[in-house]
């Protein structure tokens, strides 16, 4: 089941994680009793979906009792250590020193994992009782230079959180001390059995880098994996991301979502900026970290901040919770239900537990926005405006139309602050961007230095600051620039220009660098003024679009607008952002997820209606194998009639057409057309044969390449088409001749491997290699007899146009050649080897087109000698292990190449950034006694450390087969197998131990079927029953015979590799 493929992983949140979050119910008064209760019905409901985390929210060590609430002073339970513990009145099994143990072992025993959240920092509570700092290597005080540490001695009090000043402040992560705090911290929520860790106020606009790289360091050392998370993410863009992702499991991009339409609607924009920057599921804390979109405010719930618990229902209606769902699950975020389980309905249990929406959660790839939409009245440029009450004084109108966000100090577009020196010398700082015409500029007074400091804190503070400066507003006022708001902002709030009384607070320190940044000393972000009007919501539609195991494509469609509208989408323009999928043939069939309607056959246009607020989520499914047999089917029999294409290239006079000619009277039994590159020579106007000296044949200009690759793109569909023919005496087109289908077609010309997309059409590509001096013979003859020229113009246009086009053209694109034949159409063995090789590649072509999930690698003359030498009954038994395994490991390097990947960008020694992929790790490989296991060296050569299982299959006299023995990895299920055996004859050992795969849960679509020789009858067996395995293969064989042995095959393969 899904959960259970999600509750097993080998690398640390594979997937986006997913459970429940008191805080969107119970804020920060949640009991012991409460929580449970809801973690039972996690287990019991919620697991087998992949719900697997219970967290506790916030302040679960503040006392609730009368005065206490998310931002007093003095009610929280701490340690001898300065630690917060768990309140004993909420929380009973906490006393006596227990923590969270018993909690956690309550947890655990349900099948779930057990979560916290934490703060940043030291409490200030700690701080103003001075507690020691605990040294968790010797269980005493911590000891550096000669004296004992306190908590006064790590806290930064000038950098409390900006939105619980009274109750968190960094550390300086400078000292031992609170280095030695921080590990006392996350060491003992270890102890108690913790696994998932919510650690607030230090991300985003609250960014303290340092904090958490040395959390990260922490975790890593512990015995037990604790999953790292980061909140909250207001103001978060990737760039500053990019510099924390590695180092957790999840962080969040927004701030609070909370249930209205406007914090829904603001995650659009940023959900989407995460994708392009390809930040879902990128390298994190000892596995993958997700960009998270919050908690899911649904069903039953309270208010932000609030005292009490769960009282009123979720205000998002029913469309607007699909909405939420479905971008949340394209998004891939994780999935943290924040209601009231107690009280939760069918209607919303069908949203969260939606089986399609969790699979595209969990499995999905290529996750991304899909632009191309329109709309009945396209909505994309309408906006929804939403507003935040302004925190700042009402008289500094100025700033009305100016908003200063916070980015990484690396974004180029922090840059554009400037100092500026007044005539009365007052100095400001102003933002001038050139790519903005602001006017009047955004300004900003650098505050006066005190004249006199009586306070010891002061001095130290000015020695802190030095070079920092208070920014205000106006000169004569007092109040000064905050970088991070006094308060949580909901997803939806935009962040206003924030301005309260000057105070020595890293909050309100500003630092003008040289390069034109203004760096916050609070979080070590710059700021970055925007137009305020660009930062309303945009409304109108938008979609996504995301691929899925077994080859659909996920489609969905959003409507942000305040009325119905009907969405379109071309089924063609799929491929502008999936552009490696071959969907041109195919036959696309949709449904809607939310509804369940099967809207069957796709045409060109897919259109629906969507509500106020709504969405839909289409399934499509490409089914190429079922749309080939029925346009290819007659008296039950297939028809192969999409073509084989071979191109033939070479120099000019090399022999190609000779070469052509000799296949195509081998090839008798087969009909096949010759189409030339010479017939789509541009028509020259009538004036000018008088410059035809001086015109370049063989460069790429000279011919019409969209008329060709359009009349080979038709042909290769099963079109007819009109071919030019052209006059090479008059240099203009003729009368056209049609060319109907044929089951090969040859395209021969000097240029025909130069252009890409034309050469993507070839199922073979041949070069044909001649001598140069022989060409240029062959040249002069044939054009002074056929084409009437004299032979001092054709030698001097060989001299200026041919040899230097041979060499700039037509020689680079030899390299793209699968044949190379030497000494052109005098090679006849050469020629029978090709036609030989057509004739095996025809029999492939036919099974590929057939069952899309068969793979030949492609065949070089060199591996064709590798399996002429393992066929070869006088063949050594040294000399068949030694190519038996060269083909082998390019069988396996071949199969490695379908596993998913996802792009990786990575350092060089020049330090220089280098982007390449990383490929899925979670694998296994699984050998058939005894012939599989002759493949396990060439896999353990590719899969450094890869487990491998076994499985025997034995065969009956009827030819049924009963699994004898396995041994499998334990958690198989949650890896993809590359299943090993050399010779697939009739199929009936692989289909057994393919069905005995899938039976301990392994996805069919990861499975990857290595292969050395496959029969016809093996590879129909095999593929019509596991339509999305992966058969990867070097040659498709003719048949069997009458003791199902392959032929012409090799004989025994496992008694000759292992010569017994």
């Amino acid at each position: 089941e899904l959960g259970e493929a999600l509750s097993t992983r080998g690398d640390h949140a594979n997937y986006p994680p997913r459970g429940w979050n008191s805080y969107d119910s119970f804020s920060w008064i949640v009991s012991e009793q409460e929580f449970l209760q809801n973690a039972e019905i996690v287990s019991k409901r919620l697991l087998s979906h992949g719900y697997q985390y219970v967290v506790v929210d916030f302040l679960w060590y503040r006392r609730k009792v009368p005065g206490a609430y998310t931002d007093s002073l003095g009610f929280d339970v701490i340690d001898t250590w300065g630690r917060v513990i768990p309140d004993p009145q909420r929380w009973p099994s906490s006393r006596d020193g227990k923590g969270f143990t018993e909690v956690a072992n309550k947890v655990h025993a349900m099948g779930l994992k057990f979560g916290i959240h934490v703060m940043r920092g030291i409490s200030t509570q700690a701080v103003n009782a001075n507690t020691p700092i605990l040294d968790i290597s010797t269980g005493r005080a911590y000891t550096e230079s000669g004296r004992n540490w306190y908590a006064k001695d790590i806290g930064l009090k000038d950098r409390a959180c900006a939105w619980m000043p009274h109750g968190f402040m960094s550390v300086d992560t400078n000292l031992g001390a609170a280095r030695a705090f921080l590990r006392s911290l996350y060491t003992q929520y270890a102890e108690w059995g913790v696994d998932f860790v919510k650690h607030d106020c230090v991300f985003g606009d609250d960014l303290n880098v340092k904090e958490i790289t040395i959390v990260s360091e922490v975790l890593k050392e512990l015995d037990r994996p604790i999953l790292y998370s980061l909140s909250p993410g207001t103001s978060v863009t990737p760039t500053m991301a990019k510099d924390v992702s590695a180092l957790v499991n999840m962080y969040r991009i927004t701030g609070d979502d909370w249930d209205t339409w406007g914090d829904v609607s603001a995650h659009f924009n940023v959900s989407r900026d995460f994708a392009a920057a390809h930040m879902i599921g990128d390298k994190g804390l000892q596995g993958t970290s997700w960009p998270d979109l919050d908690m899911l405010p649904l069903g039953w719930l309270t208010d932000p901040g609030s005292n009490d618990g769960p009282h009123r229902k979720s205000k998002l209606n029913l469309d607007e919770q699909r909405t939420q769902m479905t971008l949340w699950s394209m998004a891939k975020s994780p999935l943290m239900f924040g209601g009231d389980l107690r009280k939760l309905d069918s209607i919303t249990y069908d949203v969260i537990a939606n089986p399609t929406l969790l699979e595209i959660n969990s499995f999905s790839m290529n996750n991304m926005e899909f632009p191309y939409i329109t709309a009945t009245n396209d909505l994309r440029g309408s906006h929804l405006g939403f507003s935040a009450e302004s925190e700042r004084p009402k008289e500094i109108n100025a700033l009305a139309s100016h908003v200063l966000h916070l980015t990484s100090c690396k974004d180029h577009k922090a840059k554009g602050w400037v100092s500026e020196v007044l005539d009365n010398e007052l100095e400001r700082i102003c933002w001038k961007d050139s790519r903005r015409n602001y006017w009047p500029p955004f300004c900003l007074f650098k505050r006066k230095p005190l004249v006199t400091v009586t306070s010891d804190d002061k001095i130290l503070h000015k020695q802190k600051y030095q070079g920092k400066h208070h920014l205000l507003a106006l000169d004569s006022m007092e109040f000064c620039l905050d970088a991070s708001p006094n308060r949580k902002l909901t997803s939806q709030e935009l962040k206003s220009s924030l301005f309260s009384p000057c105070r020595w607070d890293a909050n309100q320190m500003w630092e003008l660098n040289s390069n034109e940044t203004l760096v916050n000393s609070y979080s070590g972000l710059c700021g970055v003024l925007k137009n305020a009007k660009a930062n309303v919501n945009s409304g109108g539609i938008r979609s996504w679009v995301a691929t899925g195991q077994r080859g659909e494509i996920y489609l969905s469609f959003f409507n942000l607008s305040p009325q119905e509208v009907v969405i379109s989408a071309k089924v063609s323009d799929l491929k502008r952002v999936l552009p490696w999928r071959n969907l041109h043939q195919a036959s696309c069939t949709y449904r809607e997820v939310w509804t369940g309607k099967d809207y069957g056959v796709a045409k060109e246009t897919i259109s629906l209606a969507v509500a106020t607020h709504g969405c839909a989520l289409l399934v499509l499914r490409f089914d190429m194998m079922e749309n080939y047999l029925q346009m290819n089917q007659s008296n039950g029999e297939v028809i192969c009639k999409q073509p084989f294409v071979i191109g033939v290239s070479g120099g000019d006079a090399s022999g190609k057409t000779t070469v052509c000619d000799k296949i195509i009277a081998q090839l008798r039994d087969q009909r096949v057309v010759l189409v030339n590159q010479d017939s789509f020579y541009v028509t020259w106007s009538a004036d000018s044969p008088k410059k035809i000296h001086e015109h370049n044949f063989d460069h790429p200009d000279a011919f019409d390449n969209e008329l060709l690759l359009s009349c080979m793109e038709k042909l290769k569909v099963g079109q007819a088409v009109d071919i030019p023919i052209y006059d090479m005496k008059t240099h203009r087109r003729r009368a056209a001749r049609k060319v109907n289908p044929s089951d090969i077609i040859i395209l021969e010309g000097i240029l025909v491997l130069h252009e890409p997309r034309v050469r993507a059409l070839m199922n073979m590509k041949i070069f044909v290699d001649t001598d140069s001096d022989l060409r240029l013979a062959r040249r002069i003859q044939r054009d002074i007899v056929e084409r009437g020229r004299d032979v001092q113009a054709v030698l001097s246009q060989y001299a200026k146009f041919v040899k230097p086009g041979f060499e700039e053209f037509i020689l680079p694109s030899k390299k793209y050649a699968d044949i190379v034949i030497p000494r052109g159409a005098d090679n006849e063995v050469a020629i029978d080897l090709i036609v030989q090789h057509i004739h095996a590649k025809l029999s492939q072509h036919d099974l590929c087109k057939i069952y899309p999930n068969v793979d030949v690698i492609l065949s070089t003359l060199q591996i064709k000698e590798m399996l002429t030498r393992i066929r070869d009954v006088k063949t050594a038994k040294h000399d068949f292990v030694f190519y038996a395994d060269r083909l082998i490991r390019l069988i396996v390097e071949h199969g490695l190449g379908h596993l998913p990947f996802k792009e990786k960008q990575i350092i060089t020694p020049t330090g220089d950034v280098y982007t390449g992929v990383a490929f899925c790790r979670s694998l296994c490989g699984v050998s058939v006694i005894r012939s599989g296991e002759s493949m396990e060296n060439a896999l353990r050569a590719c899969c450094k450390g890869i487990k491998i299982g076994k499985i025997l299959i034995h065969g009956e006299q009827n030819d049924s087969r009963q699994l004898i023995y396995e041994r499998l990895p334990e958690d198989i299920s949650e890896r993809r197998v590359l299943f090993l055996d050399p010779i697939l004859a009739t199929g009936n050992s692989a289909v057994k131990a393919i069905s005995l795969l899938i039976s301990k849960g392994v996805l069919e679509s990861n499975i990857i079927f290595l292969n050395l020789i496959a029969s016809p009858e093996g590879i129909h067996a095999v593929c019509k029953r596991f339509p999305t395995l992966r058969l990867v293969t070097s040659e498709i064989d003719i048949s069997l015979d009458k003791e199902s042995n392959v032929v012409p095959g090799m004989g025994e393969f496992a008694d000759r590799y292992f010569g017994t």
